[in-house]
């Protein structure tokens, strides 16, 4: 992988270097040559003007000072304007446009690696004849190859720093790597305590997904005390009434109770036996989503009295009192969802509220903000602010306050997700004083929008 990586960072050098390099030497070229011709322009009118051409040394003079490559005056034919002499080479006769000269002009341009300048000038033959000639300048521009060459040097330079850098890089890469490998394949292996070591020095990305991975380790070590925790607690529960529906048979058998009031006994640990287990199938489906709802137009008279039916059972006989509070705007609001599992979803909020009560359970409906919102209300020890962000994510542990019942915690849990999957929501309420108030708000059927 090292390799891999240093040969592609090295690859991608030396292909930006080379694209980058061409550009410029082409752009370097271009503009030595306009230079080039400019100034040769200007050089050759400076000449033509000024210095009598006549003298050949005063000509080789002002070659070697410019730095021209070859400085002549060619005779042309006055009407024709045909070159009758040898022009500096590699020029040719036939670059060089006669219509330009006719009326005492030049020429100035670049002819195989060669900027040249031509501008017709009179020849002085004696003191009184001239002849019609054109004095030729040329400067040797540096061909394309030689940059070219250049070029090559440098990027093998650069290839040989850029190996450097990128072997440098890749083996620091490949020590992060092999930390999150080795962090990752312990917590595959079940080891939820594994974690990256932290360093200071790795780049920005790197801490990125050290936290990410981390925190995932995290998240599954909490998960795992959470199964632990739970597996001891539906244990205790499954045996509790398992010992009772037990003992009380085999006190039927001996004769030692009353038949009658052993078979309550018996059929009252089966039925919190039977509301543990369903329990658990409903999370299983829940978390597996599997769950199906069974969506229909329900009045919400029809909710809160099978609501409140189910727990009037319970309560009936306990010291606990339960009051009711349904406005009457409340009554007969049509509600599109899940009948049962609404119910469902409020009978479990009921029997949690039951469970913790110290004299009073109370529900409460108003209509508010096109929803129906039903608050259940209790005097018992309240939710800690520590555990209430937790309450709808984990089976919470109640601690010193086991209730009247046991219970395997999740029924909170379970009727947070029913209500989600129906467009309800469920709301922890503050309270000033001890006991717990839970808010159901369940949109009302004409302005409800689900996903089910």
């Amino acid at each position: 992988m090292r390799r891999r990586f240093a040969l592609a960072m090295s690859s991608v050098l030396i292909v930006a270097l080379f694209i980058a390099g061409i550009g410029v030497a082409l752009t370097f070229r271009s503009q030595v040559q306009s230079q080039s011709v400019h100034e040769l322009g200007a050089e050759a009118e400076a000449l033509a003007g000024h210095i009598d051409v006549t003298r050949g040394a005063v000509l080789q003079v002002i070659k070697t000072a410019a730095s021209l490559s070859g400085a002549v005056v060619v005779p042309v034919n006055s009407s024709t304007l045909t070159i009758r002499g040898a022009l500096p080479a590699p020029l040719v006769p036939r670059i060089l446009n006669k219509a330009l000269f006719l009326n005492g002009g030049g020429q100035a341009g670049v002819y195989q690696n060669v900027a040249y300048a031509a501008i017709f000038v009179d020849q002085h033959i004696n003191q009184f004849v001239t002849r019609p000639s054109i004095l030729v300048i040329t400067r040797s521009i540096p061909p394309l190859g030689k940059s070219i060459s250049f070029l090559l040097v440098v990027i093998a330079a650069a290839t040989i720093v850029g190996l450097a850098v990128a072997a440098i890089l890749s083996a620091r890469f490949a020590r992060y790597l092999r930390r999150f490998v080795s962090a990752t394949q312990r917590i595959s292996e079940g080891n939820f305590e594994a974690r990256v070591e932290s360093r200071l020095d790795q780049i920005e990305e790197f801490q990125d997904l050290e936290r990410a991975i981390n925190s995932m380790a995290k998240r599954l070590e909490e998960a795992q005390a959470s199964q632990s925790q739970f597996l001891i607690s539906i244990s205790h529960d499954l045996k509790t009434p398992l010992t009772s529906i037990s003992g009380y048979a085999e006190a039927i058998i001996d004769g030692a109770i009353d038949p009658t009031s052993g078979a309550r006994r018996i059929e009252g640990a089966s039925q919190r036996l039977s509301r543990l287990i369903q329990d658990l199938l409903d999370l299983a489906k829940l978390q597996a989503n599997t769950f199906s709802l069974s969506i229909r137009r329900v009045s919400s008279t029809e909710i809160i009295d099978a609501a409140l039916s189910h727990i009037g059972q319970r309560v009936a006989g306990s010291e606990v009192k339960l009051s009711v509070n349904v406005r009457e705007e409340s009554l007969e609001v049509p509600l599109e969802i899940d009948p049962d599992r609404l119910i469902q979803v409020v009978t479990n909020i009921l029997n949690n509220a039951y469970k913790f009560a110290r004299t009073k359970v109370s529900l409460s409906s108003t209509l508010n903000d096109a929803h129906l919102n039903i608050r259940i209300e209790d005097d018992g020890p309240g939710i800690p602010d520590s555990i209430r962000s937790r309450l709808f994510v984990e089976p919470i542990d109640s601690g010193d306050h086991r209730g009247r019942e046991g219970g395997s915690g999740y029924g909170l849990l379970i009727a947070e997700r029913l209500s989600k999957s129906m467009g309800a929501t469920i709301t922890v309420e503050a309270t000033s004083l001890v006991g717990t108030s839970i808010l159901v708000a369940i949109p009302i059927a004409d302005e409800s929008n689900y996903s089910l």
